[in-house]
């Protein structure tokens, strides 16, 4: 469990390839037509004149190197990241945590700081099983001792020392339960069906 924990914290995050950053010529031709509030683009907020010539930039820079793109944003263009001044792979999104652009990105754990995506994402279910299974380890052994407890011949007194321990171990199991068991469940789920907990919440647009 400790491991698959430390695994997660210390695998370096995905980052998106170099190839897929544009050159500062054309970030700053898409800025130049894209509105802005402050030091934040709100691509979203333009035009349909504008929508076009942002699509033909980052068009015709994927055709020329190649790449090859299944989601669109909601206008129709290729995902770009006026941040990280790059188009974004499928199923990579921007971290505002972290500050730049993650590949496959599931979600960003304030517990441990930092990115769950691609390349840590398999040692994140493995804590979430391992840590799971040493909960539920712990709940039959405890129940196990409290059967014992019951039905042995012990004298009343011992009661009252007995329970306080008792209700302390489930009241644990049951809160500790709750963020790994429950996490376990609902990421077994998006592994059967293909999904990321991003995408879940906001399902892609397909071209």
């Amino acid at each position: 469990m400790l491991w698959s924990l430390a695994m997660t914290i210390f695998t370096p995050v995905s980052r998106i390839p170099k190839e897929y950053y544009v050159t500062p010529e054309i970030d700053q031709k898409l800025k130049e037509i894209t509105p802005k509030m402050g030091e934040r683009y709100l691509p979203d907020s333009s035009n349909a004149e504008e929508v076009r010539q942002q699509s033909k930039i980052l068009e015709d820079f994927a055709s020329e190197n190649g790449l090859t793109f299944v989601e669109m944003d909601a206008h129709g263009r290729l995902r770009y990241c006026y941040q990280c001044s790059l188009i974004k792979p499928d199923r990579s999104h921007h971290c505002s945590s972290c500050g730049f652009c993650v590949v496959k990105f599931d979600h960003h754990c304030p517990w441990i700081n930092k990115c769950v995506s691609y390349r840590n994402y398999k040692y994140f279910l493995l804590y979430l099983f391992y840590g799971t299974s040493f909960l539920v380890f712990g709940f039959i052994t405890s129940l196990e001792a409290i059967v014992r407890f019951a039905i042995d011949d012990k004298p009343i007194d011992k009661l009252d020392e007995f329970i306080p321990v008792a209700v302390s171990i489930l009241i644990y199991i049951g809160f500790s339960y709750y963020p790994l068991g429950e996490l376990l469940i609902y990421h077994a789920r998006l592994v059967w069906d293909n999904e990321t907990t991003c995408e879940q919440a906001k399902p892609p647009m397909i071209r």
